[in-house]
């Protein structure tokens, strides 16, 4: 009968070691990382596994574009930290995502915290694996609840133009 010796065995081992160094993990692969900051109402960082995406704003409408094979499921939306009767939402549209800061609350149904990471809320489908999407709104300063109008002010114009109206009334009647 024979045996094998310790070099042998030894080859087996650095063969092993080798080939489960080189393959690639069966688990453990991370998702993506889609994370939108809000710094104001006119300013918008996206990021895609840390690396920049060029938006486009218009007033508080962000369209984010978007490479194609990137698959988003839902809608998904975070309460405004400065306004429980708003939202944040974030929706695709075609091959662009669509970001609408400050909207009004009535879709609050399932609406999360300022930060909170949808897990899983897309797919990238070039690498199928799973995109998770954070929302951080860092505008509450400047995006301060507006104060109503001053009465006095307004007053004294509505009694200006019916002043007006009256003397144009003598000049031409």
């Amino acid at each position: 009968m024979k045996t094998k010796t310790g070099s042998s065995r030894l080859a087996l081992l650095a063969i092993a070691m080798t080939a489960a160094c080189v393959s690639q993990p069966v688990f453990g692969v991370p998702d993506h990382q889609l994370v939108l900051t809000e710094n104001s109402s006119t300013s918008l960082t996206v990021t895609y596994d840390g690396n920049p995406v060029a938006i486009n704003l218009s007033f508080d409408n962000y369209w984010v574009m978007f490479i194609t094979g990137v698959i988003f499921y839902t809608a998904e939306h975070w309460i405004e930290p400065e306004n429980a009767n708003s939202v944040n939402l974030f929706v695709q549209r075609s091959a662009a995502i669509t970001v609408v800061s400050d909207i009004a609350n009535g879709i609050n149904f399932g609406a999360q915290p300022n930060g909170f990471t949808f897990v899983a809320a897309g797919t990238d489908t070039r690498d199928n694996v799973p995109i998770d999407v954070t929302f951080h709104d860092n505008a509450t300063a400047s995006e301060a609840v507006h104060p109503a109008p001053d009465t006095g002010t307004t007053f004294s114009l509505f009694g200006l133009s019916l002043t007006g109206l009256a003397l144009l009334r003598r000049k031409f009647c």
